[in-house]
């Protein structure tokens, strides 16, 4: 298929998206790196020069030392009003007016599909306003961690598609950086993606990202609210193991790291293939299935194993006769085993239209 014939349908959910890059900011001495100390060297043997770069600046562009973020900032932005130094201004500059050109590529192609990008430099303002259901996130921010940080904060109060974008890493090391950003930001796999900015100015590349994104966004963020709200009833947010197979014992980590990394669509195999016609709900299935994988990561604890076959060789006829009935938390416990919970009412499935509901129909499952 040419990138000429290839078509993209976005849902109304993700028409407003949020561009979060630091080159909005503009140039820092980092990211011009040694470009600065040539240019400097080029204001040092010319004090005419040197002289105006002050003027527009109030900064001494003769030593290095002394150019600070904010200088070279206001000099970026006077860039076309200084005369006969262009060349200079480029060289210093390359890095920046690429990186502005690559983005803005990406911004007007999301603007030609009927798309409303808002930009951002950093967090600041990002969480002013109504909530953005996409995000196009630079992975590499001016702040060490800044990106995870504000990736985490995406999570929690827009449940928000991220898709973040990077230049940096080589190729093959995408997919590693990918997880352990995902890891850390305790995103969900399905609802994050990792893509060059390359990619991304590439027309079948930006439209293939778009192409991944559901119909509906409640979809992604009624999965999002299941995993945060079983997260955060063990005591969450918990950290997942940098070692997803490692067996150093943290039982729930290995759980959260599973949970987070079902994909929507094991989520879809699950509602529409294994339980369509079987007529029980998806929240409730899928919550017994995750009892039987915590049980299972227990018993796969070596010293719980081991445990629990010591357990077994016991004999506690010493205790008898009892005294007095057994304890509350047994009392819990064994009713547990004997009577089981369900999240909704028993009398109709979630899926049942009014008229069924109305009616007292049975359920269809259970």
């Amino acid at each position: 298929m040419t990138e000429s014939t290839l078509e993209v349908s976005v849902s109304e959910d993700f028409k407003r998206v949020a561009v979060v890059d630091d080159v909005f900011l503009g140039p820092t001495v980092i990211s011009v790196g040694n470009s600065l100390i040539q240019f400097c060297a080029v204001a040092d043997s010319d004090d005419e020069f040197s002289e105006a770069l002050h003027t527009y600046t109030d900064c001494d562009f003769r030593e290095p030392d002394k150019v600070s973020d904010e200088a070279l900032q206001r000099l970026f932005q006077k860039r076309e009003e200084i005369n006969d130094v262009e060349d200079s201004l480029e060289l210093l500059f390359a890095d920046q007016l690429q990186r502005l050109a690559d983005v803005g590529k990406i911004i007007d192609a999301l603007r030609e599909r009927g798309l409303d990008p808002h930009c951002f430099g950093s967090a600041n303002g990002l969480f002013d306003d109504a909530a953005f259901n996409l995000v196009f996130l630079d992975y590499y921010l001016t702040k060490d961690e800044e990106s995870q940080l504000i990736a985490t904060e995406l999570f929690v109060k827009f449940r928000s598609f991220i898709v973040l974008m990077s230049d940096k890493p080589k190729p093959e090391e995408y997919r590693e950086v990918e997880e352990s950003f995902r890891r850390k930001s305790y995103l969900l796999r399905g609802f994050f993606s990792f893509v060059p900015k390359s990619k991304l100015t590439e027309q079948s590349g930006l439209e293939h990202c778009l192409n991944l994104l559901p119909q509906n966004a409640k979809v992604c963020q009624s999965v999002q609210s299941f995993v945060d709200a079983i997260d955060q009833a063990l005591g969450g947010p918990i950290p997942e193991l940098e070692d997803p197979n490692s067996s150093d014992g943290r039982v729930l980590n290995s759980f959260i790291c599973t949970l987070r990394s079902l994909a929507l669509h094991d989520y879809a195999m699950l509602c529409e293939l294994t339980l369509r016609d079987e007529g029980q709900p998806l929240g409730d299935y899928t919550i017994r299935l995750l009892g039987a994988l915590l049980m299972q990561n227990l018993l796969n604890d070596k010293k719980v194993r081991q445990a629990v076959q010591k357990l077994d060789e016991m004999r506690f006829n010493e205790f008898l006769p009892c005294c007095g009935d057994a304890s509350e938390s047994l009392k819990v416990i064994y009713g547990a085993s004997i009577y089981e919970t369900v999240a909704s009412p028993w009398s109709y499935h979630p899926w049942d239209d009014d008229d069924d509901r109305n009616d007292g129909g049975t359920s269809n499952y259970g």
